[in-house]
């Protein structure tokens, strides 16, 4: 719940940086929440009917028959947990980089960055590549300071997770893996 909170409170920052209104910001947030499709009718059905707290307790209403289609908090953030931290640390770090204005800065949000691949790997790559697009609209010297402490943080990482990994267990096809069969 911590991290899903600081991921919240920390989105929230970020569209309001951007130049976001308020109501935006909060409404990006609710439209991730409810990407899974129209369950959240169903939710609101229930809730008007038997209570909130009855309501959440008594169905997935992500997973609506004949389709398979769920939404971030069922299928991504209450699974995979690590994930929580890797999105609650990628906004982190995307709000330090968007205040960014000294060395400083870029050293602590690059630290920052530098530690996330040993909890969630893949929300430290897709954060070098929006920090990558970033620098380029936003070229600073301050950047190659960022880059510069994040990848000698991580690399250390990389070789360790390489070690322990069998490469068969990479990459895999799985077809109909959500079909129960």
């Amino acid at each position: 719940m911590v991290w899903f909170l600081a991921f919240l409170v920390l989105s929230y920052c970020i569209g309001l940086r951007l130049g976001f209104s308020k109501p935006v910001s909060v409404l990006a947030f609710v439209l991730l929440l409810l990407s899974g499709g129209l369950g959240f009718l169903g939710f609101l059905t229930s809730a008007v009917s038997e209570g909130p707290a009855a309501a959440l307790m008594a169905n997935d209403y992500t997973i609506l028959p004949p389709t398979a289609w769920t939404n971030v908090v069922t299928s991504l953030f209450l699974p995979q947990r690590t994930l929580l931290f890797g999105a609650a640390v990628f906004a982190a770090v995307f709000l330090l980089l968007l205040h960014a204005a000294s060395r400083r800065d870029f050293v602590l949000a690059g630290v920052l960055a530098g530690l996330m691949p040993l909890v969630h790997w893949h929300s430290y790559l897709v954060l070098m590549g929006a920090a990558a697009v970033f620098a380029v609209t936003q070229w600073r010297r301050e950047w190659l300071w960022f880059y510069l402490s994040s990848v000698l943080l991580a690399l250390p990482q990389l070789a360790w997770s390489l070690q322990k990994l069998a490469p068969a267990s990479l990459v895999h096809i799985q077809p109909n893996w959500t079909a129960n069969t």
